[in-house]
């Protein structure tokens, strides 16, 4: 959204601000990078002892400090509660100044000496690595000073009685633009690391965007590809990980086909121009095999379209869903379809002649989804209501479960042991038994909304992507977190582990 322009710089007011901050070109990206996630792992000991709100507090307070320190290192002390109304609430925030916040908020600073000396001084506040990569290591400390108890009573107070905050909100605008421009850049000695790289983890998200991180052995792995796939939100992705070749859909009625070591797109499907239909219509869920060149891809009309990869297009319709089709799961082997959709049917299909084997009706929309084609058993969860076992031999539903509060967004069943795993709007991962129905395990993810997930059952390795953009992979026997994948910004739609 754009700004006022009286809450905007110009060009050349910004170009002053980058100048200043010339030093940060000397920096080595790809270890602040690496710094700046490790960050997300970083503990204090001071603050372990305490809980949350006391931790928030002193965090809250560090900052201060920061504050108070920079001020008495310039021999003006007496700025310093001018400062933290001003918006200056902790060491890093001090680069955000501009001559022109300067200029025009903070006008009881009056003498040009003190402005030069002030201006020079925040832009070089963050060669100190410890102000620098505060708030990657500690959180943002602006939102520890709204979390706590003590920061809102203080805020009250000094809003109400002593006017802080007021008419701020040009302070964050050359920073904004900074963040936004840069937010993606990916170091160059990262980005060359491609074909370092044996084993991956892919996540698309509601921005459209794609992220591609290598499994190292560091807790925080680089991103080393985050290209735009979709206008709109990525809703499903294939990744053929030998080539690392992708296929998406998005809410931009696109298909995208995607290379990935090339870092550009391929070929793309438009759905008005490969289907008849609607602007506002789209592809949706998918299942695809690339050693078989072969795609089953939704759309929200409730058809699905079988498609030939080798052309890229579709080679039989497949009618029967009334509305959006939430998960796609194809057997080309048994030549069979399931499909969830919105419409609270689970079908199958017979890729041979394109008509619906079952129709599995539910009570609400069905969201999460797993079928066994070998054992003719699918598991379906409508929203808020039982999740279904069926019989697809004889199309009957043969257990019901009900998880109190726990209405699955993703569903992901290791068949051999009818151990399903579900992620959930409550933020948790549960392990249940399929044969009797008892949570075996329940993993609180510490994110908002668990919106889907992966298990590598061999290996005992999930990865959870949640409605705040964290990326988070957990060991299952212990339900410990060993890696975090930093750089979304939007909600995670899915999440793939090679």
């Amino acid at each position: 959204m754009a700004r006022n322009p009286k809450m905007d710089i110009t060009p050349e007011e910004r170009h002053e601000w980058y100048r200043r901050l010339a030093w940060e070109k000397e920096l080595d990206w790809q270890k602040e990078n690496r710094l700046r996630r490790e960050g997300l792992f970083w503990k204090d000991p001071v603050l372990e002892a305490l809980d949350q709100q006391d931790r928030s507090w002193e965090v809250v307070q560090m900052g201060f400090q920061q504050v108070a320190d920079f001020l008495e290192g310039l021999g003006m002390p007496q700025y310093y509660d001018y400062f933290i109304a001003k918006g200056f609430t902790y060491g890093a925030k001090l680069r955000w100044m501009t001559r022109k916040y300067l200029e025009k908020t903070m006008t009881s600073i009056t003498g040009e000496e003190e402005k030069e000396a002030i201006l020079d001084a925040c832009a070089n506040v963050c060669r100190d690595e410890d102000i620098r990569l505060f708030p990657s290591r500690y959180g943002d400390p602006d939102q520890h000073l709204w979390d706590c108890h003590r920061g809102r009573a203080l805020i009250s107070e000094k809003m109400a009685c002593s006017g802080w905050f007021a008419g701020i909100k040009l302070l964050s605008a050359a920073q904004e633009k900074d963040v936004r421009e840069n937010r993606f850049v990916i170091p160059k000695a990262d980005y060359d690391t491609i074909d370092d790289w044996e084993t991956w983890v892919l996540a698309i998200d509601a921005s459209g965007r794609g992220f591609l991180f290598p499994r190292d052995s560091t807790k925080v792995p680089p991103c080393i590809r985050n290209p735009k796939l979709h206008h709109f939100t990525a809703i499903d992705i294939a990744m053929d990980w030998k080539s690392l070749r992708s296929v998406s859909t998005g809410m931009d009625s696109r298909i995208c086909f995607y290379d990935w070591k090339k870092d550009k797109p391929i070929h793309e499907l438009l759905f008005q121009k490969v289907i008849s239909g609607k602007v506002s219509d789209c592809f949706a869920a998918l299942d695809a095999s690339f050693e078989m060149e072969r795609m089953v891809v939704g759309s929200n009309t409730g058809h699905l379209y079988s498609m030939d990869l080798t052309i890229a297009k579709p080679v039989l319709v497949l009618p029967g869903h009334k509305s959006f089709i939430r998960r796609v799961r194809a057997n080309w082997n048994h030549h069979l379809v399931a499909s969830a959709s919105v419409d609270c049917y689970l079908n199958i299909y017979d890729l041979r002649n394109g008509k619906a084997v079952w129709k599995l009706p539910h009570e609400r929309r069905c969201d999460a989804m797993d079928v066994d084609f070998d054992q003719s058993l699918a598991v379906c969860a409508p929203k808020d209501k039982a999740t279904k076992l069926w019989d697809l031999k004889m199309g009957r539903c043969i257990k019901e479960f009900v998880i109190p509060e726990h209405s699955p967004n993703w569903i992901n069943v290791n068949w051999s042991t009818s151990m399903a795993c579900t992620a959930a709007d409550d933020s948790k991962v549960k392990l249940w038994d399929l044969e009797t129905g008892e949570v075996c395990n329940s993993l609180h993810c510490q994110h908002d909304l668990t919106q889907c997930l992966d298990v590598d059952w061999k290996h005992g390795l999930l990865l959870t992507g949640s409605f705040d953009s964290q990326i988070k992979l957990w060991d299952m026997e212990s339900a410990s977190l060993t890696k975090q994948f930093v750089q979304p910004n939007r909600c995670l739609t899915r999440v793939c582990l090679q």
